[in-house]
């Protein structure tokens, strides 16, 4: 027999990205925590052989599992094409973070001790310095040169 119970819980957080050219991007970072409790039944059967005799012992048990993931998704707006809308901003950002070719990372575990909301939100901030330090893999920008005035 297995029981099973689901929870999931979603976590977002919005910053800005300053482009190489000092262009203000704002964006959007979904964490969505899925808590997976089931209760598993298993079974185990043991042979033992004497002289004259053969004795099987089965044994029942039942054990909770606990198995937690956490996903994150993002979405920038384009300032020069897009209206920032929190709302809007906030659903495409948690369909990437469900979706595994969209997703901008995953982490999985089985203890029940980690990934709770505060240490979610850390992987959050840490994942959005990296996002904002490491731009160019986030946002396609040309370089807009700046022309210098030259004495004539």
């Amino acid at each position: 027999m297995q029981n099973s119970q689901e929870r999931q819980e979603t976590l977002v957080s919005e910053f800005v990205i300053i482009d190489k050219n000092g262009i203000e991007h704002k964006a959007i970072l979904t964490g969505v925590l899925k808590v997976e409790k089931n209760v598993e039944d298993f079974e185990k059967t043991n042979v033992t052989r004497k002289k004259d005799s053969v004795v099987t012992t089965t044994t029942t048990w039942s054990e909770q599992v606990v198995f937690k993931s956490f996903s994150m998704g993002l979405a920038i707006t384009n300032p020069t094409d897009d209206t920032y809308n929190l709302e809007y901003g906030t659903r495409r950002a948690v369909g990437r973070a469900l979706k595994p070719s969209k997703m901008i990372g995953q982490v999985g575990t089985y203890s029940r001790a980690m990934l709770g909301r505060e240490m979610c939100q850390s992987i959050m901030n840490q994942q959005i310095l990296f996002i904002q330090n490491n731009q160019d893999l986030f946002l396609k920008i040309k370089s807009t040169k700046v022309e210098e005035d030259l004495p004539f």
